[in-house]
């Protein structure tokens, strides 16, 4: 089903909206700035995905008339997989950050096996294809007993502080993002015990569709899984997704409504970055590579061509956490002097990686429902100019986006042949100094993380605008 923006549907009584940023009407602010609660466990230093959507909607949210008062983890108790101390730099002074101690499940986890606690919490924990019988016991443990995730042990320190801040601060709405779909507990009982709306924003689906396969649930742990996922879902004013298919996903459990602001790029990444061809032909992937997202055309499609005597000056950049089994597919292929696996890098250096590419590698988990994954890079990649080789298992949101904006090509995983032709036409292009271009920037500038601020305060002040 295809939903054009600014399209409605009508799910079960739900309605769900879709924004792109196409009505950019100016908010105009409140005489009186209002107050929202922004319940995220993800925020600076914590790095990766996950941060981004919530530094950005706070930094521009004052702009239209909310100001944002963020109650996060203390970094000194979170189970963040990646750590970015530059964000902090992005942070306004006068942004009150509430942060709080937490019960983390993951330093257990990591003393079990002689690992430190950031080891674990990344790609390594739900990527390994060959477990010992004590990473079985370990992920069963995770599946029935941290419900509905790992970061649970967050929630109470939370919520004592969320009543601290209700007590001293005219709040007109709260919201909440996940994953950790934990912090939705939190925000419920703040709507409850301070009766002001909620906005429970949906980065992924619960449980997420990355990774949901490989935990083993049993039939009592989904089902109380669903029913809390269930009461959230119906005691929130308005649900919040990503992207057109989570929507459609969401709105089909729910009566409440359901919008979908997708995730963006912020154009102040991307001011000062120079774009200029490089001695080799690039291709650049940002961000964690999980088993599931092992680009395994891509090595066929360079070993062959090499094997010919071409693409002698082809490197692909992996940067980010990189999963085993991908590397030792590298090593299989023969291709590690081509392949640079880069650990993971500070956003703004991620976002050079990005404009400097030849060609950007996006990857789709290879997940049994993936049609609603849409990667927050994916914007950046978008905005970064450079054509994408989107590799996916069915179609979906992802592939539908890249081809929208005239990015690139979308091609299944083990399509050796597709990948081929779509490289080689660039590579041959790059050779004559006339390199292929993406997504053009007027398109593009439909995501941008200021207009989606905009969007999340309208919705805001629709829902504080209801009687309570």
């Amino acid at each position: 089903m295809d939903i054009g923006c600014g399209d409605i549907l009508r799910l079960r009584g739900a309605t769900l909206s879709v924004h792109s940023g196409i009505d950019t009407t100016e908010e105009t602010p409140e005489r009186r700035m209002r107050q929202v609660l922004f319940v995220t466990y993800y925020f600076p230093p914590s790095g990766g995905p996950g941060v981004q959507r919530s530094l950005k909607f706070v930094k521009y949210l004052p702009e239209f008339g909310w100001r944002p008062t963020v109650l996060t983890v203390d970094p000194d108790y979170a189970a963040y997989p990646n750590l970015d101390l530059e964000l902090m730099n992005e942070i306004d002074a006068s942004l009150e950050i509430i942060r709080t101690k937490s019960r983390d499940p993951y330093s257990a986890y990591g003393g079990l096996f002689g690992k430190k606690k950031g080891d674990v919490v990344g790609v390594g924990f739900l990527n390994q294809n060959r477990l010992d019988k004590r990473e079985r016991i370990a992920r069963w443990i995770r599946a029935n007993l941290f419900i509905p995730d790992a970061r649970k042990g967050w929630v109470s320190y939370a919520d004592r502080a969320a009543e601290k801040a209700i007590s001293s601060h005219s709040f007109d709405a709260v919201f909440s993002t996940g994953p950790p779909h934990s912090t939705h507990l939190v925000a419920q009982r703040v709507k409850h015990r301070a009766n002001l709306p909620w906005v429970m924003d949906m980065r992924d689906a619960w449980p997420p569709d990355s990774f949901a396969h490989l935990l083993p649930m049993s039939n009592w742990a989904r089902s109380k899984d669903a029913r809390i996922r269930r009461l959230c879902y119906s005691d929130a004013d308005v649900v919040l997704t990503v992207s057109k298919s989570l929507g459609i996903d969401a709105g089909a459990l729910t009566d409440t409504p359901v919008d979908v602001i997708p995730n963006g790029y912020d154009p102040d990444d991307f001011e000062t970055i120079e774009h200029g061809q490089q001695d080799s032909f690039t291709i650049v992937y940002t961000g964690n590579m999980s088993a599931e997202q092992d680009p395994v055309g891509l090595w066929q499609a360079m070993k062959t061509y090499k094997s010919r005597g071409d693409w002698d000056d082809l490197r692909v950049c992996l940067v980010g956490n990189t999963a085993g089994e991908v590397q030792a597919r590298i090593d299989e292929a023969g291709l590690r002097k081509q392949v640079e696996v880069i650990p993971y890098v500070e956003h703004q250096k991620a976002v050079r990686y990005m404009c400097k590419a030849d060609l950007l590698l996006l990857s789709i988990n290879r997940v049994p429902n993936p049609k609603g994954i849409v990667t927050g890079k994916l914007y950046e990649y978008l905005a970064a100019g450079r054509p994408i080789l989107c590799l996916i298992s069915s179609e979906g949101d992802a592939s539908a986006i890249v081809a929208s904006m005239g990015a690139g090509e979308s091609h299944r995983f083990d399509d050796e042949s597709g990948v081929g032709h779509m490289i080689n036409r660039h590579y041959e292009a790059w050779k004559t100094g006339n390199r292929l271009s993406g997504a053009p920037p007027e398109r593009v500038s439909l995501f941008s993380r200021k207009t989606q601020a905009q969007q999340l305060a309208k919705i805001l002040s629709a829902v504080a605008g209801k009687e309570k």
